[in-house]
């Protein structure tokens, strides 16, 4: 007897441009899945409808697979939609699966189908606000708002607690990409224990290989890097308090480029600013320039579930001085310096040592090719999962 054919409903909305940023980690996650999903199991015990917005930005190689693998398409403006749709019979399937956790009644939809979902991070949880984040907004009301989050940090937590809950409640079975997501689910959300499935590493990205037509940048080489310098998330002010008290005391003439811009405070309370680049968006080609000609990647952030972007350094060998918070020493102790990235001080000094004394790039391609295997498999594993194998 021939096995069923899976109906998988993908949300690839997902992936497509959020919040004004083209390209976002989350994103990248939907995609590897779905290439991964589509190739293995495309008219070979699946078929895989994808769920995105006609008008929205979807990358040409997307729409390559969709085109090529006969991939049944659904029109929608919003993840919910596919929840409308499903719920209200007008599309049929057996799994929904999505990365980007959307909230939804599991009531409104058939019994026998399984909802399986990616939990990246309690990000809004454990970090709701910083006590630095109003300065990395220009307008008045968006500062206002910060500083307002800043005073009501503990009413934000537990509201978004019970936020990550509601969302929970909606999938049967749910993917954590570290050990830190699984342990802050089982801690803080502690009806999700029987519904985690395990940890499942993110993917890498889609790899396309860098067109030197696409690179305008004149920044030479071996500076310090830091990336999505605009997000309060990324902590890129207190790194530029350590980076300016080493430019201050001559400690280090390399230059650092900074990309994703800075709000005009932060800029303006910058003290040696003829040694920042300050490049407020890349394409990915130029991104991949960025990363293969740095000296030093510098990533103090201040909450990760994965944490891909030193990955994407070590690729080439580079020394990376990053935060020992949540899911980064799990992944990249060994092979990074690691920071307390509320202290500025520890910082510029980890800084200081970094650059004077790299580490061995034999050390960094062991915990890079340890880290890329295993996204490999789990990838492979995730897409067994979807499919019921």
């Amino acid at each position: 007897m021939e096995n069923k054919i899976k109906t998988i409903a993908y949300d690839l909305i997902t992936a497509q441009p959020s919040y004004g940023s083209k390209f976002h980690g989350g994103g990248e996650y939907v995609k590897a899945v779905f290439e991964e999903l589509v190739n293995k199991y495309q008219g070979n015990g699946a078929e895989i409808i994808a769920f995105y917005a006609k008008d929205r930005f979807l990358d040409d190689w997307i729409k390559d697979i969709i085109r090529q693998k006969n991939i049944k398409t659904v029109y929608i403006d919003s993840p919910n939609d596919i929840i409308s749709k499903i719920s209200n019979g007008e599309v049929k399937c057996d799994v929904f699966y999505s990365a980007g956790t959307i909230v939804f009644d599991r009531s409104v939809l058939p019994k026998d189908m399984v909802t399986i979902g990616t939990f990246h991070d309690l990000r809004d949880f454990e970090e709701p606000v910083d006590n630095y984040s109003h300065i990395y907004y220009d307008g008045m009301v968006d500062k206002i708002k910060q500083y307002g989050k800043y005073v009501r940090r503990k009413y934000l937590r537990n509201r978004n607690q019970g936020r990550y809950a509601v969302c929970a409640a909606g999938y049967d079975k749910i993917v954590c990409v570290s050990e830190h997501t699984k342990a802050m689910m089982e801690t803080y959300l502690p009806e999700t224990r029987d519904k985690i499935e395990g940890v499942l590493y993110t993917p890498s990205k889609h790899y396309m290989a860098p067109r030197n037509d696409k690179i305008s940048l004149n920044v030479g080489a071996d500076y310090i890097l830091m990336i999505s310098t605009n997000r309060w998330i990324k902590n890129s002010y207190r790194a530029i308090m350590a980076l300016d008290y080493l430019y201050d005391n001559k400690l280090i003439d390399r230059k650092t480029v900074l990309v994703g811009g800075l709000s005009k405070a932060i800029g303006k309370s910058i003290r040696n600013p003829d040694m920042f680049d300050i490049i407020p968006y890349v394409n990915p080609d130029e991104l991949e320039y960025l990363y293969s000609n740095c000296g030093l990647f510098l990533y103090p952030t201040l909450n990760e579930g994965f944490g891909m972007p030193p990955l994407e350094a070590m690729k080439y060998g580079k020394t990376c001085v990053i935060s020992a918070l949540c899911s980064l020493p799990e992944l990249y102790a060994g092979s990074s310096y690691l920071i307390d990235p509320y202290s500025v001080e520890e910082m510029a000094s980890h800084i200081q040592m970094a650059l004077n004394n790299p580490i061995d790039r034999t050390d960094i391609a062991n915990i890079y090719n340890k880290i890329t295997q295993r996204q490999s498999d789990d990838l492979s594993k995730l897409a067994d999962m979807i499919v019921g194998i």
